[in-house]
């Protein structure tokens, strides 16, 4: 159900509250990271179809980058147990072992399982163990085909500035399809911040219990508004050697996620290094009770040491979000109608959609 700006932002302002209880290793980003990417990944869309879906799409900057963060609120509410493994995937667990840029071509080839066939062939793993893996690709997917779904059929669209429960059948699919833009940006996005493709996810191992949130949410929250811009700079900069050594062309959403999960965890280890040499004041302890995190640097202090590799990682979440949501999209779907369409409300608490792959 549709509801006002205002009506969102209470809406939003109650979730946000109820994580303030609520803990998970899943986490990525925070609302504000998440917003990077969406709102990132809109501007790279209008200069890319300025006179299609680009333009729509960056009309609603602020709707998308708020629906970027529902995966980690409504979505981890409504969906429990079920959606935390679609936020992030193991490439280490997968393979039994530490990931190298080799390994390229056996991380390709879990890009021709579907997610049940996957499963089966991590025996003697049990289920469990292997769906603490994670999903990813498989959710990511599963987004891309529903949009897809939904938008060949529109030819054409027309409109102005209306409330989706006044709109006509076409203009509300694109309706839809925002809300689906901005969820499917949040597990894009997850995809790029290096200790979503790691089983260490917060450094335990290392004696680095903590960093997970540092990195994304701490470093991130701290920075100064030139982040966002370094951010779009970066992805503008960089976009077509990302995509390039990607494959992303000639890969769909598994295949390409997965390419995207090898190069974040490759990227382990320097944030690790970084934040072992300039920030982390005393290591964490896992076998206290309760685990002790390392003792870090206030992050003015010692944020700005990983500011490059967070740029890297938002920037590079923004490209791929712009990659899959370009695949996903009608790309004839004439919007010369509908230069003044524009939503009043958004779904501040839309229904939650499971994971269709699950085994």
């Amino acid at each position: 159900m549709g509801q006002s700006r205002f009506g969102a932002w209470v809406g939003s302002v109650l979730f946000l509250l109820s994580f303030l209880f609520y803990s998970h290793p899943a986490f990525a980003w925070g609302p504000l990271g998440h917003r990077i990417v969406a709102e990132t990944a809109a501007l790279l869309m209008r200069d890319a179809q300025p006179q299609g879906w680009g333009d729509i799409i960056v009309r609603h900057r602020y709707e998308l980058g708020f629906y970027a963060y529902l995966p980690d609120t409504t979505y981890r509410i409504k969906g429990k147990d079920t959606e935390n493994p679609t936020h992030y995937f193991d490439i280490d667990l997968a393979l039994s072992r530490k990931p190298k840029l080799s390994d390229e071509n056996a991380v390709q080839a879990l890009a021709t399982l579907n997610y049940r066939d996957f499963v089966a062939s991590q025996a003697p793993k049990d289920q469990k163990s292997t769906l603490e893996i994670g999903s990813a690709p498989w959710r990511i997917q599963q987004f891309h085909q529903l949009i897809k779904n939904t938008t060949q059929p529109l030819s054409e669209v027309s409109g102005k500035y209306q409330l989706s429960t006044e709109s006509a059948p076409d203009a509300l699919k694109v309706y839809h399809t925002l809300l689906h833009l901005g969820v499917l940006a949040h597990y894009t996005g997850d995809l790029t911040m290096p200790y979503h493709a790691t089983g260490d996810y917060n450094g335990w191992a290392t004696g680095q219990g903590g960093i997970h949130f540092y990195y994304e949410n701490d470093c991130v929250n701290h920075a100064d508004p030139s982040l966002a811009s370094e951010v779009l700079a970066s992805a503008k900069k960089n976009s077509k050697l990302w995509l390039k050594q990607w494959k992303a062309e000639s890969r769909g959403p598994v295949s390409l996620s997965l390419a995207v999960l090898l190069d974040s965890s490759l990227r382990v280890e320097k944030v690790a290094q970084t934040d072992l040499k300039k920030i982390v004041l005393e290591k964490s302890n896992a076998d206290s009770k309760p685990k002790k995190i390392a003792k870090r640097k206030p992050p003015l202090e010692g944020c700005p040491a990983l500011r490059s590799s967070i740029i890297e990682s938002l920037a590079k979440g923004a490209v791929l979000t712009t990659h899959i949501w370009s695949s996903s999209l009608n790309p004839k779907t004439d919007f010369s109608k509908a230069r003044e369409l524009q939503f009043s409300n958004l779904e501040a608490d839309p229904d939650y959609i499971k994971p269709d792959y699950w085994p």
